[in-house]
């Protein structure tokens, strides 16, 4: 006999079968998570190969869930899990995280001469710098930018001996970037 509110036994099954394959899906991706960001710092790599700094790009994520477009994709990603784990594991493995600003234009700035495209849109995947009209690839850009943060970051000391950081931006030869990447 039918009661209201009750839920039929198949679909009670079905819902502990839509859970258990949601929970293995979680699992699954946390661990690819973990084993992403060792792969990153880990000591199992050769010491050439190995990271000594680790930059990371903040992003504003909560503005990008609003995009329905990337929403879902976004929020399965865990960027700020990602994170965190890779802040507890590079002082494991003595490799240093230098975050890069929120604002820092890393896919807008060309990595050679500066110059600011602030007209460049996500669906174009060439830069195309307006001063000296060179081309890059867009994420090659950003990854050149990047890796210019990391090798102007310094560490110096103060006059009581405390670590101060300063993230300056110094110009890298993009040969020379190529081969340490």
């Amino acid at each position: 006999m039918y009661v209201p509110g009750e839920t039929s036994f198949h679909r009670r099954k079905g819902t502990k079968r839509i859970a258990r394959l949601h929970y293995r899906i979680a699992c699954v991706r946390s661990v690819a998570l973990q084993k992403a960001t060792s792969s990153i710092v880990a000591k199992t790599k050769p010491p050439e190969t190995r990271p000594s700094v680790a930059v990371v790009e903040y992003l504003y994520v909560a503005g990008m869930i609003k995009n329905h477009h990337l929403a879902k994709g976004i929020a399965d990603v865990s960027m700020g899990e990602a994170r965190g784990q890779l802040a507890y594991k590079c002082p494991w493995y003595g490799a240093k995280l230098i975050p890069a600003d929120r604002f820092f234009p890393s896919p807008k700035r060309y990595s050679l001469c500066a110059a600011l495209n602030s007209g460049l849109k996500h669906s174009e995947r060439t830069f195309e710098c307006p001063e000296c009209g060179a081309g890059l690839d867009r994420d090659m850009n950003a990854a050149l930018n990047l890796l210019q943060v990391a090798v102007g970051s310094t560490e110096t000391q103060n006059a009581r001996g405390r670590g101060h950081e300063t993230h300056s931006i110094e110009r890298v030869d993009l040969n020379e970037a190529r081969t340490r990447t």
